[in-house]
């Protein structure tokens, strides 16, 4: 029993993992920018079909295409940000309705652009490694899941030292104050635009990093969507350490449930998760109330 116990506890570490980097994008723009990008999950989609054709086409392995993608999904964030979020966002008053309703469209020009592109069919990222495992006291440990969390642990780590740059302390500031930071000379503008392009770059990160281990389908980016959202929530808006908290308690929390009830409920773990912490605290565990303009 207690094999069983530790195998399911890593498990949950590693499917964790990848929800709070995932979450951690999303939790960035929402902290600096006040806005709910809805296409969040679908940018992680992109970048991972962009790999899978990396892979197919060129054999190019998935960590090493990320050298064209991150710098890739980083344009395109600043791009849409600039183009379209920005505009559309002009009234405060209004910018949370009008972010979900532009992101919510985007996400839909995704989503069926991949099935235009790749059409709907279901398919994986085969590597060389991908069944390579390992066995320790009984525990069965799958290499492409262990690089998985290596990745995730590197990334972020370099949100950690990334946060102590110039640019880092300045999305520190407009999270914690924006208007205080734009009156301290804060670039407000320029800094959202870069916060969206970090923001969309680790979404194709986590994107990739979910499809070596998942059947990848267009629909996808809405499920992980959720689950970015659910982590984001329970974690607290706009807490970083809140989101890598909540992506190891989901992660833990489908694997308990896989193995106990049945894979097919994995996915209302998330739903109910989710209504659960906004009954009994909306500002989630390491979260603080955010006072948006009404």
């Amino acid at each position: 029993m207690m094999t069983t116990l530790l195998q399911l506890a890593l498990n949950g570490v590693l499917e964790g993992a990848v929800y709070g980097l995932l979450a951690l994008g999303l939790t960035l723009v929402f902290g600096v920018m006040r806005i709910m990008n809805i296409s969040h999950g679908d940018f992680g989609i992109f970048g991972a079909y962009i790999s899978y054709w990396f892979l197919v086409k060129f054999g190019v392995d998935p960590f090493i295409s990320l050298t064209i993608i991150v710098p890739l999904l980083f344009l395109l964030g600043l791009l849409v940000q600039r183009v379209l979020i920005s505009p559309a966002i002009s009234d405060p008053s209004l910018q949370v309705q009008a972010s979900v309703m532009i992101t919510w469209g985007l996400a839909l020009l995704i989503s069926n652009g991949e099935i235009i592109l790749w059409s709907p069919d279901y398919r994986s990222i085969i590597v060389p490694y991908s069944y390579v495992s390992f066995y320790l006291s009984g525990i069965v440990i799958n290499l492409p899941r262990v690089l998985v969390l290596l990745s995730a642990v590197l990334i972020t780590g370099f949100y950690v030292l990334f946060l102590r740059t110039k640019v880092g302390k300045a999305i520190s500031a407009c999270t914690q104050d924006r208007e205080a930071a734009v009156l301290m000379g804060v670039n407000f503008n320029k800094l959202a635009g870069i916060t969206f392009g970090i923001s969309t770059a680790t979404a194709a990160i986590s994107g990739m990093l979910f499809a070596l281990t998942h059947t990848l389908y267009p629909a996808l980016g809405f499920q992980l969507n959720l689950k970015a959202l659910t982590v984001m929530v329970f974690g607290g808006i706009g807490s970083m350490s809140g989101a890598l908290i909540g992506g190891l308690v989901l992660g833990m929390a489908e694997s308990i449930v896989s193995f106990f009830i049945g894979a097919t409920y994995k996915d209302l773990v998330s739903f109910l998760l989710l209504v659960a912490i906004l009954l009994t605290k909306p500002t989630g565990i390491r979260g603080k109330e955010f006072f948006l303009p009404r």
